[in-house]
């Protein structure tokens, strides 16, 4: 049998996260993230139209992961669940851009 090791490397400034709550999951498949799966983020990253972000909202304890969305006239973060988009005015934090979704065994 043969195996095969992936190596990773990451910036000296990624973080990472575990994965809580419902905004990552979509109850209507793909994509979805698993509940205590680990978000790889690169704080320096620069955010783009459809990257997956996570930004901390003010008073959350958690960072909120999703989709991000711009026109001329508003910017969103799309939650995968779809159930309500985060409308980005004020009152958050860029954390950075998620790069990869690490699954437990």
């Amino acid at each position: 049998m043969q195996t095969t090791t992936h190596r990773h490397h990451y910036s000296q400034q990624a973080a990472q996260t575990t994965i809580t709550g419902q905004s990552p999951q979509n109850p209507n498949g793909s994509p979805s993230i698993a509940a205590t799966a680990t978000a790889i983020i690169q704080p320096n990253m620069p955010a783009k139209q459809g990257s997956c972000i996570a930004i901390q909202l003010a008073g959350a304890t958690a960072p909120t992961i999703g989709v991000l969305h711009a026109t001329p006239a508003a910017q969103w973060l799309q939650p995968l669940n779809q159930s309500a988009p985060v409308h980005l005015t004020h009152g958050y934090k860029l954390i950075g851009v998620v790069t990869q979704i690490l699954h437990g065994l």
